[in-house]
């Protein structure tokens, strides 16, 4: 960790001398402390810790406990200019992760990719980057494991990503496509879901979005990916998403997915995962208000849920369910202080009676 910042001013200093007349590059992010209070016992990753909390568990696990973190600051560059006649550019963003709740959190690449736009309309990327697929984000407080993942499944996954969008007055649809990496690999351990690329082919993802007016914006997308030499194991999905802006005292945004062997295709949902033999199917769905009636105090209320409905082995999360409600206190421009209430409730496979938590969360964030 120490070895982090003096990197990063090296490589700042090497991106204002190289790039000097050529695409310039400004830093961008956000310092974020973070104080976390569970009720009852909660995990994640599915480990007994409070720095991204994603569900509650059994007593045996622990009681209440708090945490102090400061992971989920996140420091990135982005950079435009021209090369050839072309607007070309790229963006890199690191965060930062551990388990638990300490100071050796280690930096993690988030984004990575060079996007060029030979012609007007048209995006082109290259790297590592955010999924077509359940684009959106929850407003909360908790960025890490936010509604047991429910929303934008995945947010760092290599691939080509072409993009290519219209105006036609008030509607402005746009046509995203993609092929990038299918999930992780785990060879060794026979035909699991995870074991990647021994079916020699990408992960599909396409999403069709169209802009309304009011900068309201709706959008459909899927995915496809196949594992195994003989493709006979499958990942599919298919998700809505929506945000209306409406107005500073309500503005709505939410999604709806429903998806086979999504966490296999590691598309970071934890709805079950197992071997060929055990495919699982998980619906899910969340959204959130948010009203700003003061200059100093934003309001959020929301919830979520995700529900497995097909090979959930026992002992595997059955249904979690989040509701969550923020107040947001911004300093000027650039500070803001909030506090977050999360009420899990989280029933197991093969359990009759669902556990549940309460989480308070403080938190203090400078964006730069």
């Amino acid at each position: 960790m120490k070895q982090v910042f003096p990197c990063l001013a090296v490589s700042l200093l090497f991106t204002s001398i190289v790039f000097a007349g050529r695409p310039t590059f400004v830093p961008y992010g956000f310092i974020k402390g973070d104080m976390y209070y569970a009720t009852d016992p909660v995990t994640s990753y599915g480990f007994p810790s409070l720095t991204c909390i994603s569900r509650a568990v059994h007593d045996t696990v622990g009681g209440e406990g708090l945490a102090f973190t400061a992971q989920h600051s996140r420091f990135g560059l982005k950079g435009s200019g021209e090369s050839g006649g072309v607007a070309v550019g790229g963006v890199i963003e690191l965060d930062f992760f551990v388990i638990a709740a300490n100071a050796n959190a280690k930096p993690r690449m988030r984004l990575a990719y060079a996007w060029l736009k030979p012609t007007e309309g048209l995006d082109i990327r290259i790297g590592q980057q955010w999924d077509l697929f359940s684009p959106l984000n929850p407003t909360m407080n908790n960025t890490g494991t936010a509604l047991w993942y429910h929303g934008n499944f995945g947010f760092r996954r290599p691939q080509f990503q072409v993009r290519y969008g219209r105006n036609f007055g008030r509607l402005l649809p746009e046509l995203q496509v993609s092929v990038g990496e299918t999930a992780k690999e785990n060879e060794g351990k026979g035909i699991w879901l995870g074991a990647d690329n021994r079916a020699a082919m990408p992960m599909i993802q396409g999403r069709l979005a169209v802009g309304l007016p009011c900068d309201a914006v709706v959008g459909l997308s899927g995915f496809y990916a196949a594992h195994g030499e003989d493709h006979d194991v499958t990942s599919t999905g298919i998700a809505a998403d929506a945000a209306f802006p409406l107005h500073e005292l309500f503005a709505l945004k939410g999604e709806f997915a429903r998806g086979k062997n999504l966490n296999n295709a590691d598309i970071f949902t934890i709805g079950g995962s197992g071997n060929a033999d055990n495919e699982v199917v998980t619906i899910g769905y969340w959204a959130n208000i948010i009203s700003k009636p003061l200059k100093h105090l934003h309001v959020v209320v929301g919830g979520g849920q995700e529900r497995t409905t097909e090979g959930l082995q026992p002992g595997k999360g059955d249904t979690n369910l989040t509701l969550y409600g923020d107040l947001i206190f911004p300093i000027g421009k650039y500070l803001a202080f909030t506090a977050e209430y999360q009420w899990i409730r989280t029933k197991w496979a093969g359990q009759d009676d669902p556990y549940t938590a309460g989480v308070v969360n403080i938190s203090g964030k400078l964006a730069f």
